[in-house]
């Protein structure tokens, strides 16, 4: 099985934010500053998942074996040409040999529960090679979605069941790889979160079927009837993705080969200059400017405030907003902007 890179899409940076705070937390039993953007979730993952790991542990002792660790499969087939991975983003072991594999969820996506839970399923048989034959050990997996509920159902896998699980995982595997591309079906559900659709021809065939066919008929948007407007914003994401993912190929290919692309090539990338030291930048101008006249001249970032000020205080950053935003309404010098409204989709009743 070929191995590409693992791409990082924008709508990740904020789980991969939250995701590493939460890896030094359950590693070392402390983190860096949390911004408070994050704070929240952060705060919630790392109690639903204490309070997983106790229901589990029932008092008994445990250590954390791994945080964002991946795990291959064994290969298999004629050829070895079938394999799997999966990275956990807790795993558990008790000193009877138990284990308990937790995955976070940090967007508003609801994800299937944990017995029906392909991902899980397949990380609890990646996970089944630290299990001693005939030892009576279980796999127990969890999801936590903070954003969807507040409990972590968890799912057992004994010995037996942990086969079936493996066969089940190694099917799949072998229908995907195996299958024509014919039997492939792309979409949005499909497609949204998969970090390798720039090398599928399914994805890049549906998504110009989806800009052509529908969109290509509707009249003016000025006469579009409100089901016409939910088609527009249904293929809408899909196609500005794809358009950015295209542009991404095209700016690599002439990165590598300027020739590449007929008719273009690349600019200069933008120059930004940044002052990394406004002390010393306020004392190199004292003989132009004064100091009032240097700070009208600054604007303030409140994250890093709040940062500075948790820090000096050796208090909770949400207690330093509190604090910081308190004093700073007082003195009538913090301006409080909601943002434009964005459009979702509306649950399914």
């Amino acid at each position: 099985m070929e191995k590409l890179d693992e791409k990082q899409a924008d709508y990740a940076e904020y789980g991969n934010v939250v995701h590493n705070h939460l890896a030094e937390w359950f590693l070392e039993g402390r983190t860096s500053p949390v911004h408070p953007d994050h704070l929240e979730t952060f705060n919630k993952c790392k109690r639903m998942a204490q309070n997983a790991i106790d229901q589990w542990s029932s008092g008994r002792n445990y250590t954390i074996l791994c945080v964002e660790k991946r795990f291959w499969s064994e290969k298999w087939g004629d050829k070895g040409q079938y394999q799997y991975s999966g990275k956990p983003d807790i795993v558990a072991v008790t000193e009877s040999g138990d284990i308990l594999i937790l995955d976070f969820k940090t967007l508003y996506g609801e994800q299937v529960e944990s017995p029906r839970n392909l991902q899980l399923r397949g990380l609890a048989t990646l996970l089944a090679n630290h299990i001693e034959a005939g030892s009576r050990a279980t796999i127990s997996v969890g999801i936590i979605q903070p954003m969807v509920s507040n409990s972590v159902p968890l799912t057992v896998y004994p010995e037996e069941s942990l086969a079936q699980a493996k066969a089940h995982v190694r099917k799949i595997v072998e229908d995907a790889i195996d299958s024509p591309p014919t039997n492939r079906s792309a979409g949005v559900k499909q497609c949204q979160y998969c970090p390798f659709k720039d090398h599928c021809q399914q994805y890049h065939s549906w998504v110009r079927s989806e800009m052509t066919i529908e969109l290509r008929n509707l009249p003016l948007p000025t006469e579009w009837t409100p089901s016409q407007w939910r088609i527009f914003l249904d293929k809408e994401k899909a196609a500005r993705d794809w358009l950015a993912d295209m542009k991404e190929i095209a700016r690599t290919m002439l990165e590598n080969d300027p020739d590449s692309v007929e008719g273009y090539t690349l600019s200069r990338g933008r120059e930004t200059k940044t002052v990394t030291d406004p002390k010393a930048a306020s004392e190199s101008l004292s003989d132009v400017l004064g100091r009032n006249q240097f700070m009208e001249c600054c604007k303030p970032s409140l994250p890093e405030l709040i940062k500075s000020v948790a820090a000096a205080t050796q208090c909770k950053l949400d207690d330093a907003e509190l604090f910081v935003m308190g004093r700073l309404t007082e003195a009538k010098c913090v301006e409080v902007k909601e943002g434009a409204k964005t459009i979702k989709k509306k649950k399914d009743k």
